[in-house]
Parts: C-alpha cells; structure tokens; sequence
C-alpha cells in the first residue's frame, strides 16, 4: 500500500486554480482598466480578499496591505496591517452587499496611516 502524500479537503484541483485565476485577472482588468480606475495600490481584508491579493497586486505592478479584521488572531498581535499602500488603493474582495467590508478597511486604513493621506 503506497503512502498517501496530500490530504485534500476539496476536489479543487491545480488546473482549476489556474484556470481560476487567469479569469480573476481577465476581470480585474476588464473591470480596473476598461474603467479607467487610477489606484496605485490594492487593499485586502479577510479571508477571501487575502487569498487574490499578493497575486493581483503582482499583476499589476503595485503594492498591497493586508488588513487584520478586528478579533482576529494572529501571531502579530499588535498590527492591523501589513504590507505596503499608496496613496490611491482600490479594495479587493469577493462580494460586496452591504458596504460593511469598505467602510471596515477604510477605517483601518485610517487608523494604520495616520498622518499619510489616502483615497479610496
């Protein structure tokens, strides 16, 4: 009997992934640059915004900060963010319904920034 090298807690495959994610930045662009959104940098909050964010910021050339939900635990206690923001940043999530999620991540932007004026 062979030894079993991955515990898979979804079917989600490596091919799916990246097929996944080649629509994600087919999307972002027709989405950020059909639009002409000026941003230069991005901003993630949670787990589902977290998870696009290094790879869109890659993408388009610019920094991100990952923002740390009030109440979540983390090996660094004493930040709420991490990374890098511009002046001009653009959120980056998965749904957004009630507007909860915008106006948390501007008020840690805020609070992270200080005296570095930001635009949303």
């Amino acid at each position: 009997m062979s030894e079993t090298k991955y515990l898979r807690f979804t079917t989600y495959s490596r091919e799916a992934f990246e097929s996944s994610t080649d629509e994600l930045i087919s999307n972002a662009e027709t989405q950020l640059i059909g639009l002409d959104i000026d941003f230069d940098s991005m901003v993630g909050i949670g787990m589902s915004g977290l998870l696009v964010l290094p790879l869109l910021a890659r993408h388009f050339d610019v920094p991100f900060l990952a923002l740390r939900k009030p109440g979540e635990s983390s090996h660094m206690r004493s930040a709420i963010a991490h990374g890098s923001i511009g002046r001009k940043w653009i959120l980056v999530d998965d749904f957004v319904e009630t507007g909860d999620t915008v106006n948390l991540a501007q008020k840690l932007v805020a609070q992270a920034t200080r005296e570095f004026k930001t635009d949303y």
